[in-house]
């Protein structure tokens, strides 16, 4: 079994680029409507109505605080959900800090793998629904990768760092308008390999049994 927490930031990045377009366009396939962002969709209530204590539920806040006035952090948007109810909801520090610009509420933050356990969980609620499987081919939802190099990768190598996909593409990122046309394009480029005996992925070497999967038999 491969040790994903050995597998080189570049093959982690694309991969859940490539998995978060695959749920986005797994579940648009069966809604005609979208929700409407304008409806909260928690209504917000004290914490003590929720069973939480207000002493708490503010010692928490503070405790952000504290981080922004030490400069542990630049800024923070704070959020206490319980029973679907916010029982907190504020803001610290800047979004800008540069520019003097304050933290607003609803303000997109670049979070990077912790992307990781919403995105395992979108496609485990896919695969429960009956709506994808983790032996799913990514070219029977992007066509970019309905080519040779590409046709055999599969949701789980997607999932688990398998894939072989490089990483450069990312750094090309504002040159296209959306995740998915950005999805289809690295089906495109495909897997990065050298072989027989190493593959290198966007500068990362790695030994050729990392990907012994999705390449089948390696000789060397």
């Amino acid at each position: 079994m491969v040790d994903v927490r050995r597998m080189p930031l570049p093959v982690i990045a694309v991969s859940l680029m490539i998995i978060g377009v695959l749920v986005f366009h797994v579940d648009q396939e069966n809604q005609i409507q979208g929700p409407d962002l304008t409806v909260p969709v928690f209504a917000y209530a004290t914490p003590e109505s929720q069973g939480l204590s207000n002493e708490s539920i503010a010692a928490l806040a503070e405790t952000v605080h504290i981080y922004f006035d030490e400069e542990l952090i630049v800024g923070a948007e704070l959020v206490v959900i319980k029973n679907r109810k916010i029982v907190l909801h504020e803001t610290v520090g800047w979004n800008d800090r540069e520019n003097e610009l304050p933290m607003e509420r609803g303000t997109l933050f670049n979070v990077r793998s912790m992307t990781k356990p919403i995105t395992g969980a979108a496609i485990q609620i896919l695969i429960d629904e009956g709506r994808l499987r983790l032996d799913s081919r990514a070219a029977e939802y992007l066509p970019g990768f309905d080519n040779p190099d590409s046709r055999n990768i599969t949701v789980e190598q997607l999932l688990t760092h398998r894939s072989g996909l490089p990483m450069s593409i990312i750094t090309a990122a504002d040159e296209y308008e959306t995740l998915y046309l950005m999805a289809n394009e690295t089906g495109k480029i495909g897997p990065v390999t050298l072989l027989p005996v190493r593959l290198r992925l966007s500068g990362i070497v790695l030994h050729a049994c990392r990907l012994r999967p999705l390449l089948g038999n390696v000789d060397g």
